[in-house]
């Protein structure tokens, strides 16, 4: 068994209990738990007992311009694994700048960071920006993106090619299932990182009688005008986001041209309900086409 300690921003038990209660789609975050098929262990480590007093905490991640805590907290645990994954790439900036500097425990340990936008903010960021994404990355062992697109972009940045996975991924087709509920939503609209185009989408329903449900932060929303056809639903829980995408008739994921696959987890989870009752109705076993389209990879 390859024992590995994980760096995220969510607390790991926290996580297993939601699951447990079917509030969440997969034990660990992102699916990370798919990695035991092939006898990765991220058994919670053992920790520091206390945690830094919020203020403390932010004011030195203020300063760091990265998260630290998470790393601090996993610190004891690291000696007794045999390598280290972050989620998504800020999770794993402190732990690659210590083991730049050689600082135990992190130092002797391989780092893999799994990374989401930092190709994107390569390419728009300026030379200072760019400077400082190679700084965090650059001792990382081994760095995972979303899409082959952004390949060249992370070598052109000075990363290592053979340090570089270009991975696919899918979602849990375990949790994004369908109902015989009511389809009462004519159309949803559901994202809230900052490769939503909803400027868009409300040009194209302003005027008629389409009504949106659209579920994002309002930071989403930002100098935009809200046509009266859209019905804001703010943020919501991911059981009340999984119970909206069976209620749907048709979503819609409007996106901007962006290096990392914005939207693509949309539109799966909404797909996969249609795609079950295919397979249903087409009596075609789950392991040849739906589950290389759905299950994570």
């Amino acid at each position: 068994m390859t024992r590995a300690v994980l760096l995220s921003e969510f607390d790991h038990r926290v996580w297993r209990a939601g699951f447990a209660a079917g509030q969440r789609p997969a034990p660990l975050p992102y699916g990370v738990d798919e990695l035991a098929r092939w006898g990765v262990d991220f058994t919670p480590c053992r920790e520091f007992p206390y945690r830094l007093p919020r203020k403390v905490r932010d004011v030195a991640e203020h300063r760091a311009g990265m998260p630290v805590e998470a790393t601090l907290r996993a610190a004891p645990g690291v000696p007794g694994s045999d390598f280290v994954l972050a989620l998504l790439e800020t999770q794993g900036f402190f732990a690659a700048s210590l083991k730049a500097r050689r600082i135990p425990p992190y130092s002797r340990k391989p780092l893999v960071v799994m990374s989401c936008w930092v190709a994107e903010r390569a390419s728009s960021g300026d030379l200072s920006q760019r400077k400082k994404l190679v700084e965090h990355l650059r001792s990382a062992d081994l760095v995972t993106h979303l899409s082959r697109h952004e390949t060249p972009v992370l070598t052109d940045l000075g990363l290592d090619p053979n340090r570089l996975l270009a991975m696919t991924y899918g979602v849990s087709d375990d949790y994004y299932t369908p109902t015989d509920q009511v389809r009462d939503i004519d159309i949803l609209a559901v994202g809230q990182d900052g490769g939503r185009d909803y400027a868009t989408l409300f040009r194209a329903v302003e005027g008629t009688e389409l009504r949106v449900a659209l579920v994002c932060k309002s930071e989403n929303l930002k100098g935009l005008t809200v046509p009266e056809q859209i019905d804001l639903l703010g943020t919501v829980t991911l059981p009340e986001y999984r119970a909206l995408l069976r209620r749907a008739k048709v979503v819609v994921v409007p996106t901007k041209d962006f290096l990392y696959p914005t939207g693509t987890s949309v539109s799966l989870e909404a797909v996969r309900g249609w795609l079950l009752r295919l397979q249903r109705w087409a009596r075609v076993p789950r392991c040849t086409w739906l589950g290389a389209c759905a299950r994570p990879t």
